[in-house]
């Protein structure tokens, strides 16, 4: 767990829950909405590692490129 638990106070933990907000992923071209929990310190709003993944992924790669386009070929 990456936080403390959901309405728990602040005490001197690493991490802590700043809600939500809405967010969405791209895969394979369609775009789907989610809802991103927010995570804080004492420096602001960090990155979910996770997130940051899947976001980065590119899910519609050269191979699935090369698949479709074979098919018209």
């Amino acid at each position: 767990m990456v936080c403390g638990k959901a309405h728990q106070r602040k005490h001197g933990e690493l991490f802590h829950r700043g809600g939500s907000e809405k967010s969405f992923l791209v895969v394979e071209g369609a775009k789907y909405a989610l809802r991103r929990p927010r995570v804080r310190n004492e420096n602001g709003e960090v990155e979910l590692e996770t997130l940051k993944k899947l976001r980065d992924q590119d899910l519609f790669d050269e191979t699935n490129a090369s698949r479709m386009t074979g098919v018209f070929h």
